[in-house]
Parts: C-alpha cells; sequence; structure tokens
C-alpha cells in the first residue's frame, strides 16, 4: 500500500495543480463563488 502511495502522489499534485484553477474559474463563472464581499452591519 506504501508502494501505491509514493507512485500516486506526483499524478496528484499534477492532477491537482493543472484542475484546480480551471475549476475555480467555472465555479466563479457560474456564480457559485461569491466575489464580492458580503457586509452585514445589521446584525444584532
Amino acid at each position: 500500500m506504501m508502494l501505491y502511495s509514493v507512485i500516486d502522489m506526483p499524478f496528484s499534485f499534477i492532477a491537482d495543480t493543472i484542475l484546480l484553477p480551471f475549476t475555480v474559474y467555472q465555479q466563479q463563472d457560474s456564480g457559485s463563488i461569491c466575489t464580492e464581499p458580503n457586509i452585514d452591519n445589521n446584525t444584532e
């Protein structure tokens, strides 16, 4: 099991590095990520 983890780690790192910026852009474009601060001064 340890050998599998050692072999899989570099591939996972590369995939995360390539795919994460793309998915963040997609979520921001579709509106599921808020890009403007939500300031609520009416908290009691």
